[in-house]
């Protein structure tokens, strides 16, 4: 009578154990499985055994995700404004990355939901600079639109692109979107993309390492082993992912128109009061906003003319007046004045006088508004 006994035993060689998102590359797995058998009552014994030695593949897997939710209000000349992201590496090896930022092309979404995803209007912002987080925590870059880092397996870092606003950027809600890419690596020059070698079939017979690009499988979930696509992703594995942002023009738009109106005379009072002399004259100065934003630190100074006819001693400074309102008749000459308001500032040393208004601000409109006016006014008598 014969009985057979195989036995198998699995060896993991190297790195061992498994990790959220599998385990690391180059693991080596040995497999061996050895013969005896009985004849009769006497053991029979085989000197050989049979082994099966592989390594685990390198799976490239990342997640790149813009941290914001709609663009970063902007002026013309603004510098190093930022926009952030967070990048995960997914794969099962640790593994360098290079990151790249780029102005997008005219129409170009980022990747906010909507209504925030507006298309990019066709203006260029400058100076595109980039740095992301070491495996020490400290950060790597700003010196130029490419910077390369190496992640760990399973590690997420912040990233930054920061760009500079063209002071010839002048229209009012121009978009301009922005683009960080994220590209797998053979090594920390950045000059070598990573290339899948994966073979079409299962053939490994030995210690032969195997890239496998697993991005562009993903369900939208930081820390899920599958990549992002997002707006800017191709959604093909090929070892990068994409992230956009963006910036949008919001500036006020300022005018000032001035009027004047008589509010007293000395012979009619204030019934029908006409300009003869001794009538007090109302001057109003009309600040207009149509921008997008709002504007402070407004000074507006009103230089006096025909100092011969007018009493610019008896400025009267007891109405100094700021009214905000919306709409075209927002400031007409006639309004009540109540005391207070910004307080003026009255130069009589040279030959024309200044009355000077400070910190005046004018909110911008809100809709269905197209425009919003504060209002300054002084009075002032005709000799």
């Amino acid at each position: 009578m014969k009985k057979i006994l195989v036995t198998a035993s699995v060896m993991v060689l190297g790195a061992s154990g498994a990790w959220a998102l599998g385990t690391e590359a180059g693991t080596s797995i040995s497999n061996g499985a050895s013969l005896s058998y009985d004849v009769g009552s006497t053991t029979q014994t085989v000197d050989t055994t049979a082994d099966d030695v592989f390594v685990v593949d390198k799976k490239i897997d990342m997640r790149l995700v813009t941290d914001e939710s709609s663009h970063l209000d902007v002026l013309p000349g603004d510098a190093d404004k930022v926009r952030t992201f967070t990048f995960e590496n997914e794969g099962n090896a640790n593994q360098y990355f290079k990151f790249h930022g780029s102005d997008l092309a005219q129409n170009e979404k980022p990747d906010y939901a909507a209504p925030e995803d507006k298309e990019d209007t066709g203006e260029s912002v400058d100076a595109i600079e980039v740095r992301c987080q070491k495996p020490d925590g400290t950060w790597e870059g700003w010196s130029g639109s490419d910077i390369t880092v190496q992640v760990n397996k399973d590690a997420t870092i912040d990233c930054e692109l920061r760009a500079d606003i063209p002071a010839s950027v002048t229209n009012n809600n121009a978009v301009m979107n922005v683009e960080l890419l994220a590209t797998a690596v053979t090594d920390s020059s950045g000059d070598t993309d990573e290339s899948e070698n994966k073979t079409v079939d299962d053939t490994q017979s030995g210690p032969v390492l195997d890239v496998v690009f697993a991005d562009g499988f993903d369900d939208g979930t930081l820390g899920d082993g599958s990549a992002a696509n997002g707006v800017g992703d191709s959604g093909t594995p090929d070892g990068k992912d994409a992230a956009r942002g963006g910036y949008i023009l919001q500036r006020p738009i300022l005018s000032v128109v001035k009027t004047s109106c008589v509010t007293i005379d000395p012979v009619n009072g204030t019934a029908h009061p006409k300009r003869i002399p001794g009538a007090m004259i109302r001057y109003v100065l009309d600040i207009k906003n149509t921008g997008s934003s709002n504007a402070s630190g407004i000074t507006v100074t009103d230089t006096i003319q025909n100092t011969a006819a007018m009493d610019y001693a008896g400025i009267s400074t007891a109405y100094d007046n700021v009214r905000t309102d919306t709409g075209a008749s927002a400031c007409e000459c006639g309004i009540s004045k109540p005391d207070g308001g910004t307080g003026t500032e009255v130069d009589n040393s040279g030959a024309s006088p200044d009355v000077k208004f400070e910190n005046i601000s004018v909110a911008a409109p809100v809709a269905p508004a197209t425009e919003n006016h504060t209002c300054v006014s002084f009075d002032i008598p005709i000799l």
